[in-house]
Parts: C-alpha cells; structure tokens; sequence
C-alpha cells in the first residue's frame, strides 16, 4: 500500500512541475553586443544589450541613410534576463534623435498592457526575439518575430 502511495506522491510531483523550468537558458556572452533589424538605414534600426543591464533600441522607417525623410527614434531601458525572457524597465520614452524631413512619421497612440519578450533562437549571428502583445483594441494576444544580425549587411 505505501509504495502505491510513493507512486502517487511522485506523479503528483512531477505534475506540478514548473512549466519554466522547461524554457532554454540563454547564453549571455553571446547576447551581448549591437544587433541590427537589416531594414532600411543600418545606422538607425539596432538594438544594444549591455553587460551593464543597458538596453538601447533605435528605429526608422528610413530606406537609405542619406535621405532622413522619417524620424528616427531611440528607447533606453534596464534589462533582466530569466530563462528566454526579457524583462524591460524603460528610462526614456521614444526620443526623436534624428528629425525627419516629412511629417507622416508614425507615433502610437494605442495601449499596450501586456507586453513580454521572449528570445526564441540565440546564436553567434542571429537573434530570433518573439514579443507577446496586448493592447485596449485587442483582447487575445498579438505575437510578433523580429529577426536581429550581428553584422548590418
């Protein structure tokens, strides 16, 4: 009878598991360093992670670096790692850092109250980050990919 009993308890245990205990560790040497989105200006879509706990995002919508008809926006943040999850804790808002030419450049007016990254693919060269997504216009969540390079071209 206790050995059923035994039997039992280590089912239940192993039930309750942790379903984080099941997510990839993430190697943060390789982490490290600025990734690029390949889009447009090389110059101005990137993301730096710091071995400080600095985070820096630069985006544009910008073809090519000569012509700024967009603004180019810079975030900065303090970044925690868990498992393949990354918890931001923003210092600044989206700062323009380099004015655009047109002024149909896109600002957000929507609210995000749910938002969590999750590093899917980590290697050498590549990045693959999945951010889950909910806003006040949407009641399931939103999933979006974003691929970074460690070099621009």
């Amino acid at each position: 009878m206790s050995k059923y009993i035994y039997i039992l308890f280590v089912l239940l245990f192993i039930s309750c598991s942790n379903e984080d205990d099941n997510l990839p560790t993430i190697d943060m040497e390789k982490l490290y360093g600025k990734w690029y989105t390949r889009k447009g200006c090389e110059d101005q879509n990137f993301v730096i992670y710091s071995e400080a706990g600095k985070y820096t995002s630069r985006r544009s919508n910008n073809e090519n670096c000569s012509s700024n008809t967009q603004n180019t926006f810079e975030s900065t943040a303090t970044y925690k790692i868990s498992k393949n999850e990354i918890y931001y804790d923003f210092i600044t808002n989206s700062e323009i850092v380099i004015q655009g030419t047109d002024n149909n450049t896109y600002i957000s007016s929507i609210e995000t109250y749910y938002y969590q990254e999750r590093i899917v693919e980590l290697t050498d060269k590549m990045m693959v980050i999945e951010a889950e997504i909910k806003s006040d216009y949407r009641d399931e969540s939103k999933f979006h990919t974003s691929t970074f390079y460690r070099d621009p071209q």
